[in-house]
């Protein structure tokens, strides 16, 4: 996680590989900078307030000019926009989860000074709200692919287990269909065929929500094509799963 905003840190209340829900605290930033600029731009605006207050009693009594109501009333609008801005930034200094996750890496401590620049990390957090499940198959194999085929998976870390599972959808596009703007025309390059992404939901969503994040397997989707071929394919998964007790890699 980048922050929004560049600091010494004063507080960590959480711990490496701990559950955390949306909204709890992971770190703290000292505050007094934003704080101090949040002060200054109150007490300015105050003051323009009151200034204003005194051009318009002026004005209307035509011992003043409307210019000068014009100056504060810009003033005001100004610094009313400064103080939404330093207020976004005194609350950044507070980091919470923005969705219930696990915290898998906290090398963070008291006394460091972390920063928002775009290469800069603080902490590793896992957003654990929608597990994500999917599958390469090689291109040819995806003009068979509907939503709501019925597929197969075994993970390598659950050997000996075969769970019931469903297409999603196939993913409309990969990394190969992208051309980067470079302000140039297109530059000619040599391509091989990669594999599409299929998602894949697990029947029982229990167990789709306990699957650590980054396991792999093998799945089997068994489409309208040769279907006198799935009882194979089935056979052969399920061989794929009990390989997994001795041949986990």
């Amino acid at each position: 996680m980048t922050p929004n905003v560049t600091g010494e840190v004063i507080e960590v209340p959480v711990e490496t590989d701990s559950a955390v829900k949306e909204g709890d605290v992971l770190y703290k930033i000292d505050p007094t900078q934003y704080q101090a600029a949040l002060d200054g731009l109150k007490a300015q605006l105050e003051l323009a307030e009151t200034r204003l207050e005194q051009s318009e009693a002026l004005a209307a009594r035509q011992a003043g000019s409307v210019y000068e109501v014009q100056a504060y009333q810009a003033q005001v609008d100004g610094l009313s926009a400064q103080i939404v801005g330093a207020a976004y930034n005194l609350r950044e200094t507070v980091v919470r989860a923005p969705a219930d996750g696990l915290v898998t890496y906290v090398g963070l401590r008291p006394g460091a000074r972390v920063s928002n620049l775009p290469l800069f990390r603080a902490m590793a957090f896992v957003d654990t709200t929608e597990p994500l499940l999917g599958a390469q198959i090689p291109q040819n194999f995806s003009r068979y692919i509907e939503p709501g085929q019925e597929a197969e998976v075994t993970f390598e870390a659950r050997p000996g287990r075969v769970y019931a599972a469903e297409v999603v959808y196939l993913l409309p596009a990969t990394a190969q269909g992208q051309i980067q703007v470079t302000g140039t025309a297109a530059q000619p390059f040599n391509t091989t065929p990669g594999p599409f992404f299929v998602r894949l939901k697990l029947t029982d969503p229990e167990v789709e929500a306990s699957l650590i994040p980054g396991s792999v397997g093998s799945v089997a989707i068994y489409t309208s094509k040769v279907e006198v071929a799935h009882v194979i394919r089935r056979v052969m998964i399920r061989l794929d799963a009990i390989t997994n007790y001795i041949d986990p890699t």
